[in-house]
């Protein structure tokens, strides 16, 4: 999850800014000898909220078994029919994929037929639930720490490069989707952070001497806020079997 966010993150950065900046997810290491410009996105920590009462277990909710089913949208296409064999009714659907579309507003849903008000472009993604599972569904708050640091040779220009990474990264922070941890599918296990919101908690600035060479850091610290989803469903789904006629013999 931590890397899914640091992704997003890095995506929008790597859109504003020059071909020359260099980008890195994860921990900040600096600059190598061979980079004069460097951004480093590194999403350091997941903490929760403090569940309420003595239980571990409070708040737990039962589990449903679940599947994914993914189409490709081509922008001219709205309807999208979920296949015969894939068991489940729709709860969710996410155009593009992690962003949740609104039943109402963006889609309606007939029987298993999603059909969208617009053409969707890219990837249409649906959640489906089935029967029951074993194990557990729980929802708490949740922040996770951001920080992003830019390193430049002089203090003009990495106050320049700064104020390029600060404006793209809070114009990301706008309508922020789901954040997937990617656990294997066919676990039964889910850890999803829903909609966080983000905000900027502190700038920082200054000189580092790495490898020898003096180099001018700024560095921007968010916090994003959001409920952790987890869930944990095990089992298997039921053979559904389809009547294809009925027979009845009248009598006389």
């Amino acid at each position: 999850m931590l890397a899914a966010i640091e992704h997003h993150f890095l995506t929008a950065l790597d859109a504003a800014l020059a071909d020359t900046v260099y980008l890195k997810t994860g921990p900040s290491t600096g600059p190598s000898p061979s980079m004069t410009e460097l951004v480093e996105v590194f999403a350091s920590r997941l903490e929760f909220s403090r569940l309420e009462g003595d239980s571990l277990t409070e708040g737990r909710e039962p589990a449903f078994l679940t599947q994914v089913q993914r189409w490709t949208a081509d922008g001219t296409t709205s309807d999208f029919e979920v296949p015969a064999d894939v068991w489940g009714d729709v709860i969710e659907v996410q155009s593009p994929p992690g962003q949740p579309a609104s039943r109402g507003d963006d889609y309606a849903l007939e029987g298993r037929r999603v059909r969208f008000f617009r053409p969707p472009t890219g990837e249409v993604v649906a959640l489906l639930r089935g029967g029951p599972a074993r194990g557990f569904q729980a929802k708490q708050l949740a922040e996770v720490s951001l920080s992003i640091v830019v390193w430049g040779g002089t203090i003009e220009r990495t106050d320049e490069l700064f104020g390029e990474v600060l404006a793209a990264a809070l114009a990301a922070t706008v309508g922020l989707g789901h954040f997937d941890a990617g656990l294997p599918a066919n676990s039964g296990v889910r850890l999803r952070l829903l909609r966080p919101v983000a905000a900027l908690t502190g700038i920082t600035r200054g000189r580092e001497k790495l490898a020898r060479k003096q180099l001018v850091c700024a560095s921007a610290k968010l916090l994003l806020r959001g409920e952790l989803e987890q869930t944990v469903a095990l089992g298997t789904a039921e053979a559904q079997g389809l009547i294809e006629k009925i027979e009845y013999s009248r009598t006389p």
